[in-house]
């Protein structure tokens, strides 16, 4: 079963009981069963575009980056950006606590391994990130 380390401040907009809940959805529907940690910090639009311009050549805030692992108990840690997933879900009109759930989902399937640089692989991500995210939601 995976476990969500989090380092800094959770969101006051995410319960806690969110990421238990996301561990359970992953290991169903992606059937992530291996005991594996996945680190999560949040943190500022500048934090996120300073690694985004290191790590991607893009010199821009965004929402979620995802960096593996090499190997072990530790699947690999993601980044987010809490305030870039708000303005985000308020242009999508959805609640903020639901677009950090999707971030958080989805960046666990690139971590797993999955990714979308064709569009099949891009339908398989998002249909598996929003089976997990109505399983956690619902």
């Amino acid at each position: 079963m995976i476990t969500y380390s989090v380092t800094g401040r959770t969101p006051s907009i995410l319960p806690v009981a969110v990421f238990r809940r996301l561990a359970r959805a992953c290991r169903i529907v992606h059937r992530l069963s291996r005991k594996k940690i996945i680190g999560v910090r949040f943190v500022t639009p500048r934090e996120i575009q300073r690694l985004n311009r290191l790590y991607r050549g893009k010199d821009c805030p965004t929402d979620v980056l995802s960096f593996e692992a090499g190997s072990g108990s530790e699947l690999g840690d993601l980044v987010i950006c809490t305030q870039v997933a708000v303005r985000e879900a308020k242009r999508r009109k959805i609640d903020p606590a639901e677009e950090l759930v999707r971030l958080l989902a989805h960046g666990t399937l690139h971590l797993a391994g999955m990714d979308h640089a064709t569009e099949r692989d891009e339908r398989r991500i998002f249909k598996m990130q929003e089976a997990i995210i109505e399983k956690v939601l619902s």
